[in-house]
Parts: C-alpha cells; sequence; structure tokens
C-alpha cells in the first residue's frame, strides 16, 4: 500500500508509532487519500486548479449547510414556501460547489464541438465563470460586492472563482464566502430561469430578494415549453397534451418539460383528463397520419387498438383487402395496394380511416378516447361600463362595489368572485 501514490507512507507510519491511536492514524490516512484526489483533480480539471494546497471545508460548506438545515428543519410532508426555497437555493450551491452546473458553452462543445458566446455587452464565451462573475444580464446582482472584495476574487484561485471552494491560499476571502455564494445562488436562478423562459413577475432588475419557485396549487396549473402541467388524480403531475407523467413534482422540469412538448398546439377544449403516454389520443392521431407517407396508396382503416396481445390492433386496406396487425405495420411499405379495378369498401363500424381523420378530426380524437367538453365560452362585453362609486357606497366592501359594473344575463349586475385565480400561478 505504501507504493500507491494514494496511501503513500500510511503502513510506515503505522509501524513506526506502534502505540498510535488506531482512530487518528484511520483520520490521517483519510486526508493522505484526499489530498492524493485534489492532486488529480487540479492536474486533470484546470478549472480546480488551487485546490492542492489545501482546502477549508468548514468555512467552503457554512452556507450549504445552513441551507439544508433551513429547508428540512421539520418532519413536513408538504414543505413551506420558504423550506422549499431553501431546498432549491442548497441544490445549485451543491451544483457550483462540485462543478455540475451547466451552460449553453458546455452543451455546444460537447455536442457541436463549437463554442457559445453571450450576447452581453460584456462578450465572450458564455462559461460558469463568465456567468458568475462578468456578464452584465446580471450585473444589478452584483451591486453589493464591494471593490476590494472584487479585488480579492480576481487574484484568488480558479477553484475560487469557478466553484467558491475556499483554500488555504485565499483565507483572506474567508469573511465574505457566505455572502458571495449568496450573490451567486440569485445569479444562477435568474439564469435557469432564462434558460427555461420562465418570467417571474416578482422578479426585476433591481431586486436581489431571491424568488419563491412557483408550485402547483390544487386547481391551477402552469404551462412550461408548452406542457399544460396539471396534478394527476392521485398525486403527481402530468403534462395534460402529451400525458408524459411524473411522481414527484419537483421531477417536472426533469422528466417533463425539459424539451419541447410535441403537441403544443392543443387548445383547450382538446386537454387529456388522465396521464398515459402510450394512448395518448394525439400521440396515436399523429401515428396514424405519418403512415399517408409510406402507406403505398393503400386507403387504410385503424380499429383504434396498439395491443399488441390478442386481440391484437388491426389496420386494413379498404380497397385491396390486406391486412396488418398494428405491431407489424411497417412492412405495408413492401406490400403496394393491388386494388386494380375494385371499388373502395365502406369502414367497418367503430373503425377510423384516412377520411374521417381528414374530414373530421375532432370526431376521430373522440373515437380514440379524447373526453368530451364543449369548447370555452368567450364573451365580449358589447358596451364600456364602468365603476361609480356613490357617497352611499363609500363605505362597501370591494365585492360590492365591482358587482355593480358587471352586467348578467338577467339584467342585473353579478360577479362571480370563483372565477378569479389569485395565487403565484397567474
Amino acid at each position: 500500500m505504501d507504493s500507491l501514490d494514494d496511501f503513500a507512507g500510511i503502513i510506515t507510519s503505522l509501524l513506526q508509532h506502534c502505540n498510535v491511536d488506531f482512530s487518528q492514524w484511520i483520520h490521517e490516512a483519510r486526508d493522505t487519500w484526499r489530498h492524493a484526489q485534489f492532486v488529480k483533480v487540479s492536474r486533470d480539471r484546470p478549472v480546480f486548479r488551487g485546490v492542492e494546497t489545501g482546502v477549508l471545508r468548514d468555512e467552503t460548506l457554512a452556507h450549504l449547510f445552513q441551507l439544508q438545515k433551513d429547508g428540512w428543519s421539520a418532519d413536513n410532508v408538504d414543505p413551506t414556501p420558504y423550506q422549499e426555497d431553501c431546498r432549491q437555493r442548497a441544490a445549485i450551491l451543491r451544483l457550483l460547489l462540485s462543478g455540475g452546473l451547466f451552460t449553453q458553452n458546455i452543451i455546444s462543445t460537447h455536442m457541436h464541438k463549437k463554442e457559445t458566446h453571450c450576447d452581453c455587452s460584456v462578450g465572450g464565451v458564455m462559461d460558469v465563470e463568465h456567468i458568475s462573475w462578468h456578464c452584465s444580464h446580471y450585473s444589478h446582482l452584483r451591486t453589493t460586492l464591494a471593490p476590494d472584495v472584487w479585488n480579492l476574487v480576481e487574484a484568488s484561485k480558479p477553484c475560487f472563482r469557478y466553484a467558491t471552494i475556499l483554500t488555504k491560499s485565499d483565507r483572506s476571502l474567508s469573511p465574505f464566502i457566505g455572502s458571495l455564494q449568496r450573490m451567486l445562488i440569485d445569479i444562477w436562478q435568474h439564469s435557469i430561469r432564462n434558460y427555461l423562459g420562465v418570467n417571474d413577475a416578482s422578479s426585476s432588475a433591481t431586486s436581489t430578494v431571491p424568488v419563491i419557485p412557483r408550485a402547483l396549487a390544487a386547481s391551477g396549473y402552469i404551462i412550461e415549453r408548452g406542457h399544460w402541467i396539471d396534478s394527476a388524480p392521485g398525486g403527481g403531475v402530468y403534462c395534460r397534451r402529451c400525458s408524459v407523467f411524473v411522481k414527484e413534482v419537483k421531477h417536472r422540469r426533469l422528466k417533463i418539460s425539459y424539451r419541447d412538448c410535441p403537441f403544443s398546439s392543443v387548445g383547450e377544449s382538446e386537454l387529456l383528463d388522465k396521464p398515459g403516454h402510450e394512448l395518448n389520443p394525439h400521440r396515436l392521431m399523429h401515428l396514424f397520419a405519418t403512415m399517408k407517407d409510406h402507406c403505398r396508396e393503400h386507403h387504410l382503416a385503424w380499429d383504434g387498438s396498439i395491443s399488441c396481445h390478442h386481440p391484437v390492433g388491426q389496420l386494413q386496406c379498404l380497397l385491396c383487402g390486406k391486412k396488418w396487425p398494428w405491431n407489424n405495420r411497417h412492412n405495408m411499405k413492401q406490400q403496394p395496394c393491388s386494388s386494380g379495378s375494385r371499388q373502395r369498401s365502406t369502414t367497418p363500424d367503430g373503425w377510423l380511416s384516412f377520411r374521417m381523420l381528414d374530414s373530421d378530426r375532432r370526431e376521430f380524437l373522440y373515437k380514440l378516447g379524447l373526453p368530451r367538453r364543449e369548447p370555452p365560452v368567450r364573451r365580449r362585453l358589447r358596451q364600456k361600463t364602468s365603476v361609480s362609486i356613490s357617497s352611499s357606497s363609500s363605505f362597501a366592501p370591494p365585492e360590492e362595489v365591482f358587482r355593480s359594473s358587471l352586467p348578467s344575463s338577467s339584467g342585473e349586475p353579478v360577479l362571480d368572485l370563483g372565477v378569479f385565480h389569485f395565487d403565484d400561478m397567474g
């Protein structure tokens, strides 16, 4: 073991000092191994250079431990908004310390082998250090950074500028490590929102107060990248357009809205009532419609089933009479229609056809399982209305004042306060 670089001299020290405390020897062996790992990381990843000189672990992780303590301080099944915010901020800080934050430049470098430059006034490659310290899009969040502290940051080791890892060489930054990490968490929260296209009404260019992420309400929904995300029956959330489901609400961006919804054009009257990606009527209609490109002039009818077990889903040409099971439908590419002069037969009862797809798309979706509902009725006021407050109503409650401004079908002014939704979902 002494010959290994990671444990050099460990066995020799144990044999030379037989009366040494074994737990103390284990601690020293761990420190020796950790130092060897820091040397390797510093050699293989230049952004972490400086960790080989020694890391001040307690100072570096103090703010993270405080966030974790506040976020998990109680055994609540449903965390409070403050606890949820602390958990979100702790997750960002963990990614920052471990080098796990992604930028557009990292993605484009790995996928397309080219750099991505930032469109801010400073410019340059959009890497982690640029977003944290130089990007002008987040300059309003760095206004609390004193000039002398900024000079210390510029003179610090690369590992601090990249991941706020405090080393013995940068001990002078120890009093400011907590405020610097809070500032970087704010910056990266804004950066992630900008990447996801989430605009919070409570965030402004002059505010450094962290914004609590929007949460799903019992009767509310959110729209992210075209996904209409709502609570699912029995727990969890799902997209009412593409039917992708996830049990944990906190995983919705990882499992649902990490990419654009393929059915983002689906209107409110065609939303689904339950999750189930495989049996999604919009997906099935899309699969059937794409068969037109390779059906070899077959006039197809489909029984609406995609089952691979008995009874299997069936496709049939209404001209030549050929049949294919649903899971073997791609073989029709090799079998052109040989109808000759035969006329097209009628579509069997309960089956779907290309003709129905072209003529009555809504009825096609209904037969695939889309719940029937009436489209939302939108009414316009035919005349301008105004709120007139008389002296007799000066002390009336707000609902009484506004009730006088909205007409109803019976001529009596009415206001249904239940249609208003005053939560953070918008």
